[in-house]
Order: C-alpha cells, then sequence, then structure tokens
C-alpha cells in the first residue's frame, strides 16, 4: 500500500468515495462502526480531517447543531439538491441532480421545478488551465520549488524501485503541471527516465524562491467549460485557488464536494494543512494568486 504522507488521501480516493464521505459528514449520521472499518487507510483518514475541517465530533454528528450554520434556506437547499456532470461525449455534459433528505416543503419545490422540462449543456474544458500569464522577459526560468520537490520525491522513490509509491508522487506532478501551468517554463514537461536531470542543477537556496513580479493573473475565467476531471469550471477552480491564497481556512459547508476535492489536491501539493491554511506561507500560497483580493 501507498505510504500516508502528510494530506495526501484526496489523491488516493476515488471522486465517488470523497462524495460519500462528504455526504455522510453534512448529513449528520454518524457512519456504522462496521462501514468506517471496511474503508481503507486513506477513507479513514480522510473522514477524520474532514469532520475537523467541519468543526465535527467523528464520532457524534449527531451531536452538531444545524442551527449553528450561518447559511440561509436556499443554501441549504442546494447543499441538498446538487448537480453533478455525466459525460455524453467530448464535448457535452448533461446536467443531473441527486437527492439528499428533504422536508415536505423541498419536496414540493423539487417536484414543481421538475415539471419544467430543461436540460442544461456544458461544454467541456480540455487542455491545462491557465490562470495567468507573465510579461514579456519574466516568464519562470525554472520550475517552482513546490514542484521540484515532488519531482525530487519522485527520483528517490525510483533509486528505491519503489514502484506503488512513485505512481502516487506521479499523480500529483501531473495534477500540478495540469492546474498550475502558468507557472511553468515554456515546453517543460516532466518524464520519469529524466527526473534527475530536471532538478540536477536546482538552486534550492535562491531568494526568493518565487518571482511573481511579472505576473498577472486572469481574474475572469470560463465560467461555463468543465473540467471532466474534477466537476468544476474553470472560474470555480479560481474561486478555490482564491481560498487557499487568502490563508484563510474556509467554512467547508460552503464548498461542494468537488470544491473539497480540488481544494484538498491542492493543499497536497503545496504540504498545507486542510484545515489550517493560516499556517501556510506565503511561498506556500503565493502561484495561486488570482487576482481577487
Amino acid at each position: 500500500m501507498r505510504k500516508l504522507i502528510s494530506n495526501d488521501e484526496a489523491f488516493h480516493l476515488s471522486r465517488r468515495k470523497i462524495r460519500v464521505i462528504t455526504d455522510i459528514i453534512r448529513s449528520r449520521k454518524t457512519p456504522a462502526r462496521s462501514i468506517f472499518l471496511r474503508w481503507n487507510v486513506y477513507a479513514r483518514s480522510f473522514y477524520l480531517k474532514m469532520c475537523t475541517c467541519y468543526g465535527f465530533d467523528h464520532q457524534h454528528l449527531e451531536n452538531e447543531d444545524e442551527d449553528d450554520d450561518d447559511e440561509d434556506e436556499n443554501q441549504l437547499l442546494c447543499d441538498r439538491i446538487e448537480p453533478f456532470q455525466l459525460p455524453l461525449d467530448k464535448t457535452e455534459l448533461r446536467m443531473e441532480y441527486v437527492y439528499k433528505e428533504e422536508t415536505p416543503l423541498q419536496k414540493m419545490e423539487r417536484e414543481r421545478l421538475e415539471s419544467v422540462e430543461c436540460v442544461s449543456v456544458m461544454p467541456i474544458r480540455s487542455g491545462p488551465l491557465e490562470s495567468g500569464c507573465y510579461s514579456p522577459g519574466t516568464e519562470p526560468d525554472r520550475i517552482p520549488y513546490h514542484l521540484y520537490l515532488l519531482v525530487k520525491e519522485a527520483v528517490d522513490f525510483m533509486k528505491h524501485n519503489d514502484q506503488i509509491n512513485l505512481e502516487g508522487v506521479e499523480e500529483k506532478i501531473r495534477f500540478f503541471c495540469t492546474y498550475l501551468h502558468s507557472h511553468l517554463p515554456t515546453g517543460w514537461e516532466y518524464k520519469r527516465n529524466n527526473g534527475s536531470s530536471l532538478i540536477a542543477d536546482y538552486d534550492t537556496m535562491r531568494v526568493p524562491k518565487y518571482d511573481m513580479s511579472g505576473y498577472t493573473p486572469f481574474r475572469d475565467l470560463d465560467e461555463m467549460e468543465v473540467d471532466e476531471d474534477i466537476n468544476l469550471t474553470s472560474e470555480e477552480m479560481g474561486d478555490v485557488m482564491s481560498i487557499i491564497h487568502s490563508r484563510k481556512t474556509p467554512q467547508f459547508m460552503k464548498l461542494s464536494w468537488p470544491e473539497i476535492s480540488f481544494y484538498c489536491k491542492l493543499c497536497s501539493c503545496f504540504g498545507i494543512e486542510y484545515h489550517n491554511l493560516e499556517a501556510a506561507s506565503e511561498d506556500d500560497v503565493c502561484l495561486m494568486n488570482m487576482g481577487r483580493g
């Protein structure tokens, strides 16, 4: 089994498992011990950490008072009727709905809305996320420091012929390169067979580690194109990055499960604890500057 490194659970769990666990916590119904024991080490760890993030007692979810939430009734309804994307082909997604427990009033409202036939179609976003650009002459001349740490970790696993953990860290590297692509040197690409050469001359003592002086974030990202791997639009991904950049731990009840999954994976790439953004350094979060204050 792969090593459980810090906060990398989200990389080892399926989207379905992440959703199941977050739905259980939101339902305020403590999972039966038999169910908890059937989960693997990553699912158990994710559940325990998410309970901390939500501010809930993992052994007594029923004791949590819903009145403590500062969400209005409309937000609570949205929490119970969540959209998810079902791929139809390479260019479209159909919006469907999954229902949690609902009150009679909410059921009446849902049935009323369902009486109006409509299908929402959203295009699929392809390629890496471009969240900003560097002005001419200020483009990165090396990979980000945190990506260097991931590549170095991969090289160490290769030296010890640790195939399982190598695949785990390479998943992080691919994620980093896809969603923080704007911060990579032009044409840079990770390849396992040249991992050592990619980091051989890396100056770990350079100060500052990140020079963002020539970087301009794209404030307005696409609100329609959906990334089929994480079930978020580019704009929603930018929102999550802005949360991390703020170094203020979010109210998890206000985040959807795809946002939580994306949030956790980003934090994992930078060694940030999910429940304590305040402890992150400026270097840890600077690449996620979306120019939103």
